[in-house]
């Protein structure tokens, strides 16, 4: 049996030069917020932007596992139909953008992926607990920042954030968290 111990390990010359096996966890990001928010979002993808978290790859060779978990998220309003919520990123500054639909599987819609969604034909607030994760591939060591966004079907859809629909002074906020693993490929 053998056993190696280091305090450090660095590439010789230029990260190229280091080798990671593959599915190692090379660097590991988490936001947490528990602002409590009504966003009155319509028809219009929203940002969350309490929750953009920015990570910035080793390697272009990397996978990133994006994880958002939300304690507490409703949708309601005056109207029917479905609450939606997807996760973009934007790269080294850029504009907001969809991930490619080779990396959301077959079903992916065409327009305004929609990684969630809840039914609101009730007229009612629903509430709801989803995580939710992406396997992302961006080939790039530039920054990247991955968002949260929200919309409804209807002109008056509203999201409620880590509160409930009663606004009550008695209620206890919850929180939502984004997690970034970068992963060797």
């Amino acid at each position: 049996m053998s056993t190696l111990r280091v305090d450090k390990i660095e590439g010789m010359d230029t990260a190229s030069k280091l080798q990671m096996p593959s599915g190692s966890v090379l660097n590991t990001v988490i936001t947490t917020d528990n602002t409590e928010l009504a966003l009155s979002t319509g028809q219009t993808p929203t940002n969350y932007s309490q929750l953009n978290t920015t990570i910035t790859p080793k390697f272009s060779t990397s996978k990133i596992l994006v994880r958002v978990d939300f304690g507490c998220l409703q949708y309601g309003g005056n109207d029917t139909g479905l609450g939606h919520g997807k996760i973009m990123f934007t790269q080294a500054g850029g504009s907001a953008t969809d991930f490619p639909s080779s990396q959301l599987g077959s079903n992916a819609v065409v327009s305004y992926k929609a990684h969630f969604q809840v039914n609101l034909e009730t007229y009612e607030w629903q509430a709801f607990q989803p995580s939710m994760a992406l396997l992302h591939e961006p080939s790039t060591t530039d920054i990247l920042e991955y968002q949260v966004y929200f919309w409804s079907e209807n002109s008056t859809g509203v999201c409620k954030v880590n509160k409930t629909y009663r606004d009550n002074a008695n209620d206890a906020s919850t929180v939502a968290t984004m997690t970034l693993m970068e992963i060797a490929g």
